[in-house]
């Protein structure tokens, strides 16, 4: 498992604190905190782009789908 899913894995689950990681993987504590960031993008932008194609695709007359 990568350092990043070990972070993300670690804070969810074993309820570790954000500077007490960085110290146990020898990362900077910015490093913990991006990891967690990215995690937290994905899934907004996911959930985004589903809305988006959802809208588009009910918005189209019945000649243009494909």
């Amino acid at each position: 498992m990568d350092d990043w899913a070990t972070i993300r894995h670690r804070f969810a689950n074993e309820k570790i604190s954000k500077r007490e990681l960085a110290k146990q993987l020898g990362v900077s504590r910015g490093t913990v905190d991006r990891a967690l960031a990215q995690t937290r993008r994905r899934s907004t932008n996911v959930s985004r782009q589903g809305l988006r194609s959802t809208r588009l695709r009910r918005t189209r007359p019945p000649d243009m789908v494909r």
